[in-house]
């Protein structure tokens, strides 16, 4: 085994299981190489480390990013300061606070995952409002890429409803039910993996600086080209996100339960993590009232920070994938791809237009070139007659003008406004 390195001390684990059609192996050690290799039936089904730089084992080093932690952790605090301020002023500025509170915290969250997308690349951290502003003009862009998901449920829900609303049909409605029903549960479960697939693609093709469409169609591309490889990855990567999160909860819980009972026993609060101070909020900041409230704001803090860390190991699971599938595509040709699909949509948009403009236009111009009625001709002959200063009111039921101060229309009798 390699020594040396930048890699954490796991040490050396290697473990083979040989059979036929099945041969599983998997090598984790730390070093110069660290590789986590899946084959089955012989062939490779997933190289996670295909470039050791952008191996899941280095998801852990989301750990070690302050500036990403301090980014969520100012955008938590920011939010929280706002909702406080709005519920004081009432519902409207409680609902307005709670909108702009959002948008801050989605925009931490996004300049995280720029600060995490630099940090896989190795190269050097920006400032934390370099970062800031970086997530926030990224978010438009990421609430786009939500938009365009949600419409592709969208039209998955209303054929699933078309199709159920078929299922009313006598006899043959029970048949189609049956049928329908293991095919609508399996489609809905590979379209959520798809949509969490992309959205594990094309948010950080999104925080590197391109398009919606071209985000989307890049991270299409990817999942068309090399899915079991994403697959793969993204799964194990969310493993060891699993398994380093509950063995730090661990601790961090033993050591809460240490600390409440230790509190306890001396200043009589601090027990069963704070939380029964919430309930005696109302006798204010003094006496055993305001310890419990204390006590409560201690650990929800601790919870807080440690889930804001916690959290910024899918998110480099996410950019540590994308960093490695996105130079196994031509990202110029996704793009191509993405404006061909724009244009296609309003060349089919301008058709639609033109299709249903041109019987409208045509049956203005019939109607136009039709002979006149008689009662056209009095109307006609009772607006030549008016002088063109008087001209200047119009009759609402049969259109003909009428004479400024006069109270009834002279060719059909309506009474003017």
């Amino acid at each position: 085994m390699p020594s040396g390195g930048r890699g954490l001390p796991f040490g050396a684990l290697k473990y083979r299981l040989s059979g036929k059609p099945v041969t599983f192996v998997l090598r984790v050690y730390a070093g110069r190489r660290k590789t986590c290799t899946l084959f089955l039936g012989g062939n490779m089904l997933g190289n996670l480390t295909t470039d050791s730089r952008y191996s899941v084992l280095r998801a852990v080093e989301a750990l070690s990013n302050w500036r990403a932690l301090a980014l969520i952790g100012a955008a938590a605090l920011l939010t929280a300061v706002l909702y406080g301020v709005g519920a004081r002023l009432g519902f409207f500025m409680l609902s307005l606070t709670a909108l702009i509170g959002m948008v801050v915290m989605a925009a931490g969250m996004s300049a995280a995952g720029v600060c995490l997308l630099d940090q896989g690349r190795n190269k050097p951290l920006r400032s934390l409002p370099e970062y800031f502003a970086a997530g926030l003009v990224a978010l438009p862009r990421l609430l786009g890429l939500g938009l365009l998901i949600v419409l592709a449920y969208l039209a998955l829900f209303i054929i699933s409803a078309v199709l159920l609303f078929l299922c009313k049909i006598p006899v043959l409605g029970a048949l189609l039910l049956a049928v329908l029903i293991p095919v609508l549960v399996t489609v809905f479960a590979l379209a959520a993996a798809a949509v969490y697939i992309m959205l594990v693609l094309a948010a950080p093709a999104i925080w590197d600086g391109h398009g919606v469409l071209t985000s989307f169609s890049a991270a299409l591309k990817i999942a068309r080209t090399h899915p079991w490889e994403v697959l793969t990855k993204i799964a194990l990567g969310l493993i060891l996100c699993w398994l380093v999160s509950a063995f730090f909860l661990a601790f961090v819980m033993l050591a809460s339960l240490q600390v409440g009972g230790l509190s306890a026993s001396i200043i009589g609060v601090g027990g069963g993590f704070g939380l029964a101070g919430l309930g005696g909020m109302g006798h204010g900041m003094d006496g055993a009232g305001g310890l419990m409230i204390a006590a409560a704001f201690g650990y929800g803090l601790v919870f807080a920070v440690v889930a804001a860390l916690l959290s910024m190991m899918p998110v480099m699971v996410s950019v540590l994938t994308w960093l490695e599938f996105s130079v196994k595509i031509n990202l110029e040709e996704a793009a191509a791809e993405a404006a061909g699909a724009l244009q296609s949509v309003k060349q089919t948009v301008a058709e639609a237009q033109q299709k249903y403009a041109a019987p409208a236009a045509q049956a203005a111009s019939n109607k136009a070139d039709a002979p006149a009625t008689p009662e056209s001709r009095v109307q006609q002959g009772a607006a030549a007659d008016l002088p063109a200063d008087k001209a200047a009111a119009r009759c609402s039921r049969c259109a003909a003008d009428v004479p400024v101060g006069d109270m009834f229309c002279c060719v059909c009798g309506q009474r003017m406004a």
